[in-house]
């Protein structure tokens, strides 16, 4: 009996040590997703459609989804070019940032467009909500952090999308570009989407839409001061 219990504490003590000495696991906190309430907000349900779209070209061009968060800061731009809302080709202009350098990388994706299929026969498919990839456009390039010591990434968490700006339902504009910036990082992520900023900011004079503007343009500025866009064409 003694034996017996000799063998159990023996037992007991052999798996405490192996639990103690078992590397404890990370544990992955969830991504906070800053996204306006639906409710009553037909700008937020937008968003939340855009975003849909931008997380399907992701997966056909074998990019990670930025909803999904980041490892390290990480910044892109979206230039849709629309007509009516058919044609739904991108620009895309990533910002990763990696130790002490940036990884530039901009990509232009062209899809098929809804009106016809490869056939020619008309389709009535949702080219926005299942984009169907045709070709994309690809370059990278690493810069030193120095150069981009006059921006600071990490204000555009506090710029606001249109989703959350109070702007009458009277206002409003049937075509044009969509253009918006995402952001994450290991614990959360933001889309900032804004139709036709320029236009909304020419009637409303509102100073978030510039804010918004004004640091899109200059992360844009970056990209072609170093070269990196479509160089291909």
């Amino acid at each position: 009996m003694k034996k017996f219990i000799y063998i159990i504490l023996s037992t007991i003590s052999i798996f405490v040590i192996s639990c103690k000495m078992e590397p404890k696991m990370s544990v992955n906190t969830k991504i906070t997703k800053l996204l306006q309430d639906t409710a009553n907000n037909d700008r937020a349900k937008w968003d939340l459609e855009q975003l849909e779209h931008y997380n399907n070209i992701c997966k056909v061009i074998g990019l990670n989804k930025l909803e999904d968060g980041s490892d390290s800061l990480e910044v892109r731009i979206w230039k849709q070019f629309s007509v009516f809302g058919m044609a739904t080709d991108e620009e895309i202009y990533c910002i990763k940032i990696i130790d002490s350098t940036y990884m530039l990388s901009f990509y232009r994706v062209y899809c098929t467009h809804e009106t016809y299929d490869e056939n020619g026969n008309y389709n009535k498919w949702n080219a926005f909500k299942d984009p169907k990839l045709d070709s994309f456009k690809a370059i990278s390039k690493t810069v030193h952090a120095d150069k981009f010591k006059d921006i600071d990434l990490n204000k555009i968490w506090n710029i606001k999308s249109q989703s959350e700006l109070k702007i009458s339902d009277s206002i409003g504009f049937t075509d044009g570009t969509v253009t918006s910036i995402e952001i994450a990082n290991k614990s959360k992520y933001k889309l900032i989407r804004h139709h036709v900023a320029h236009s909304y900011y020419r009637v409303t004079k509102n100073i978030e839409i510039k804010k918004y503007m004004d640091m899109r343009d200059k992360i844009l500025l970056y990209f072609f001061q170093n070269r990196v866009y479509d160089l291909m064409n």
